[in-house]
């Protein structure tokens, strides 16, 4: 029988954790109108990045499988105050590497919510008031 010669190929794992960075905005960004802010990402793997997570503090706001990576935030008074924002970028073989904090600060004047105030100021609280009125009735010649 013949000699069979056989090459097997072993792909090494994939153990290199992909890199991470929040490319915009850039830290220190200041927000004081209603808008929706684009949290972009750059990511890369030697093997390839599956998607890159956004998250707010530690909520997670939204996800990306597709470079450019980036996330639609939608800012209003109603998120008023200092925001942490990390990116986490993940490959397929597991690894994880999360970009340190951006800070951003939303501070947007709330809309006029309040009621208008009414107040009476004259007459004051039990003040009579008399005044005389006149009728006038008009008149007609007599005939006769």
């Amino acid at each position: 029988s013949g000699i069979v010669s056989l090459t097997v190929n072993i792909a090494a794992s994939d153990t290199g954790p992909p890199s991470v960075s929040i490319t915009s905005p850039a830290s220190g960004a200041s927000y004081t109108t209603a808008q929706t802010v684009s949290i972009n990402a750059s990511a890369a793997d030697n093997v390839g990045v599956s998607r890159v997570d956004f998250y707010d503090g530690g909520t997670l706001k939204g996800s990306d499988t597709t470079s450019p990576y980036s996330y639609a935030w939608s800012v209003s008074s109603s998120v008023n105050g200092t925001h942490s924002w990390t990116a986490k970028a993940l490959d397929a073989a597991g690894n994880v590497t999360t970009y340190g904090a951006v800070s951003l600060t939303v501070s947007i004047a709330a809309g006029d919510s309040a009621p208008p105030s009414t107040a009476i100021s004259s007459p004051t609280s039990g003040a009579t008031r008399s005044h005389r009125r006149a009728t006038v009735l008009p008149c007609r010649p007599r005939s006769g």
